[in-house]
């Protein structure tokens, strides 16, 4: 049984423990283009949208009766100083393939869930003072008790 915090904590877990990545926050106060060199790669996590749909309805609280799609959507950010170079889009294509093979790979977020797929990547979405970024959303659909979210 999984529940929408545990499932976002083991995917910030699964980014961090990515050898890409430096930096994992769930703050959306952070402001990454104050991070310091040693921060980047980094990437924000933030949990969104989830829709709920009752599949049956249990004998137990124990029975798993709903089935639920949870957002959680990513924007990482990678620097580099030399704007002359192709440097920052091949960081930051590198970024985002980091950022999918840490989360539908990591085996501790795939043992609570039924499903965890990269629903939209978008690199090259921005430039500022050497730090670009990509950005995009993991659809996770997992299942749980009413009585228990």
């Amino acid at each position: 049984m999984s529940n929408r915090s545990t499932i976002y904590d083991t995917a910030a877990a699964a980014l961090l423990a990515s050898s890409g990545i430096s930096y994992v926050s769930k703050n959306i106060n952070e402001d990454p283009f104050a991070y310091t060199e040693d921060k980047y790669p980094a990437v924000r996590l933030i949990d969104g949208d989830m829709t709920v749909e009752r599949f049956c309805y249990p004998g137990s609280t124990a029975q798993l009766d709903m089935k639920s799609e949870l957002d959680l959507n990513f924007t990482g950010y990678a620097r580099e100083l030399n704007k002359s170079s192709t440097a920052l889009h091949d960081s930051l294509a590198a970024l985002l393939s980091d950022i999918e093979v840490a989360v539908v790979t990591d085996s501790t977020l795939l043992a609570l869930v039924q499903d965890v797929t990269l629903d939209g990547g978008r690199t090259d979405m921005g430039y500022s003072d050497g730090v670009g970024f990509v950005n995009g959303t993991f659809r996770v659909t997992y299942l749980y008790n009413h009585t228990s979210p």
